[in-house]
């Protein structure tokens, strides 16, 4: 089974998430996790869902809009990891945890370098034998330091 993930923003409308729930399960799919929100100052309708199960894409997006306001804007896509590049600094909190979540397979993402202005986490990110780029920012413009940042980025997809 395919895990796929589902974005749908509209005007908000009474019944949306029936409406949706509704064409899911008739097209055989599970929702394994969604999240809504409502801009009431707005009265825009946010909503995002993992779904599981076989889908005939086009078709699911018709019968989604033929049940969702006229402004819905809905898009479907296979859930995959992403390469991901992280940017630190100097505190080690935020980065371990991202690497600890990558490496217990709770991220839904590889990453593939961490890039930091300062070299004090080489240490820990070559635990996990994943590339570190320290690019000094001392001495630099921001746009200097911010070019350099970019031809380090750019041996990566």
């Amino acid at each position: 089974m395919n895990n796929y993930i589902l974005k749908i923003d509209c005007t908000d409308s009474k019944g949306l998430i029936y409406k949706i729930s509704d064409v899911l399960y008739k097209s055989d799919l599970n929702i394994v996790k969604n999240d809504e929100f409502v801009d009431s100052e707005n009265s825009k309708f946010f909503f995002r869902a993992i779904v599981n199960g076989g889908v005939e894409k086009n078709n699911l997006i018709k019968k989604l809009k033929d049940s969702m306001p006229h402004d819905a804007n809905i898009e479907l896509m296979q859930r995959r990891r992403k390469k991901i590049v992280i940017m630190a600094t100097k505190e080690s909190h935020c980065l371990g945890d991202l690497l600890l979540k990558e490496y217990s397979d709770d991220l839904n993402a590889e990453v593939v370098a961490v890039v930091s202005n300062y070299d004090y986490l080489k240490e820990l990110v070559d635990k996990f034998n994943i590339p570190y780029h320290f690019v000094c920012h001392q001495g630099l413009s921001r746009d200097e330091h911010e070019k350099k940042v970019i031809e380090v980025l750019q041996n990566y997809e």
